[in-house]
Formats: structure tokens, C-alpha cells, sequence
């Protein structure tokens, strides 16, 4: 099954004039920002560090689920997918 690794956040106000984004697949992934523009470029900044983490800690990344309406979707660089996917694999998920 081929997979292109775009990985959907939920968007939510942070009350104070700023966004939110929650990777729905990756909660370790979480991220604010004030406008929506820096949101996504933080959001994939907070997907491509939360690989680290389950790199370290020999976890499964998790594939990305199917975005729905509203939702922020962030694709990984090529160099990310190939961590993410290796990580997919060895830890047999």
C-alpha cells in the first residue's frame, strides 16, 4: 500500500489571537503559532522532530490517517518519509 505521507492536525484557536495545530497520528506533534501561514511551517517542524523521538525511543511512526474537512495537512520532505516509513517497518508495525 503506498502511502504519501501527508499527515493531518486539527486547527483550534489558542484564545489569545493565535493557532493550534494537533497531529491527529502523532500527538507528540503539537505546535501554535499567531498566523496561519507560520502554523504550517511550525506544524512540520513539530512532525519532523516528534520522528526523532520515535527514532530514539525505537518506536513505529505512525502512517498518516485520512485528512477530513478543516484539517491542516503537512506533507514530509522526501528525507523524512524514507526515516518515517524505516521506522514504520523495523518496529513491525
Amino acid at each position: 500500500m503506498a502511502h504519501d505521507f501527508r499527515y493531518p492536525a486539527r486547527v483550534e484557536p489558542n484564545g489569545t489571537g493565535g493557532w493550534i495545530a494537533s497531529f491527529i497520528d502523532v500527538p507528540e506533534a503539537r505546535t501554535e503559532a499567531f498566523n496561519l501561514g507560520e502554523l504550517k511551517e511550525y506544524a512540520l517542524d513539530a512532525l519532523v522532530t516528534a520522528i526523532d523521538f520515535y527514532e530514539g525511543d525505537g518506536r513505529a511512526f505512525p502512517l498518516p490517517s485520512t485528512p477530513v474537512d478543516g484539517d491542516l495537512v503537512v506533507k514530509l520532505p522526501a528525507a523524512d518519509v524514507s526515516r518515517g516509513l524505516r521506522l514504520h517497518k523495523s518496529a513491525g508495525a
